[in-house]
């Protein structure tokens, strides 16, 4: 199985689509590697795919992060996890794909005004998900620039000590422990924890 993420940029790209285009590039190209694993639209949309789908929430986090270090914008991310298309020798009626998944929750998100859900064939799961994801929205949909700062930061380096990052935003730690505490970085960093954990379990069963 695999995951595919569909992400759109959301606020007033309508005058800065080319900086975007350009802005995602660089981003997806850290995030995702190869290459060949994920590809941009000119309308400021994007697909990933996942390997190993317990690795998708993270990858929501660091996308989300690095999208808000730009004032007012914002992404919605749409999670499919299942079969690969690619590698389904005999598709059976009604058989869905990761693909055909992550299109669906993109369109009921885009309906509902939502910026992140998730669609499997575990529809128990997708519901818990569905539902704690929309309560982690609550603070990632508020983070401020310096909020997805950090929390991009983290990303990459989770063990980072409050001095470490002090120096490196050239900020003093008092202020580093406020943008934690904003952030709610712990418990979204639990929530990946989480994600990462029960996946890996259903996946299995």
């Amino acid at each position: 199985m695999v995951a595919i993420i569909l992400g759109e940029v959301v606020g007033p790209v309508n005058t800065t689509r080319n900086h975007w285009f350009s802005f995602l590039k660089e981003q997806l190209g850290v995030i995702i590697t190869p290459p060949d694993q994920w590809k941009i639209s000119k309308e400021v949309g994007f697909r990933l795919e996942i390997q190993n789908p317990e690795e998708a929430f993270l990858r929501v986090i660091q996308i989300k992060s690095s999208i808000k270090k730009k004032k007012n914008m914002d992404v919605r991310l749409a999670i499919g996890i299942g079969e690969k298309k690619s590698e389904i020798i005999d598709i059976t009626p009604g058989q869905l794909t990761a693909e055909d998944y992550a299109e669906s929750i993109r369109i009921a998100l885009k309906k509902h005004k939502i910026n992140l859900g998730i669609q499997s064939d575990f529809q128990d799961w997708d519901e818990t998900m569905n539902l704690i994801f929309r309560l982690a929205l609550l603070i990632m949909d508020k983070w401020s620039v310096s909020s997805a700062e950090l929390v991009n930061m983290l990303c990459w380096e989770r063990d980072l000590l409050q001095e470490q990052i002090a120096r490196r935003l050239g900020i003093k730690q008092a202020a580093v422990s406020q943008r934690y505490s904003r952030a709610e970085a712990g418990l979204i960093f639990d929530l990946e924890k989480y994600f990462r954990q029960k996946t890996a379990s259903i996946l299995v069963s």
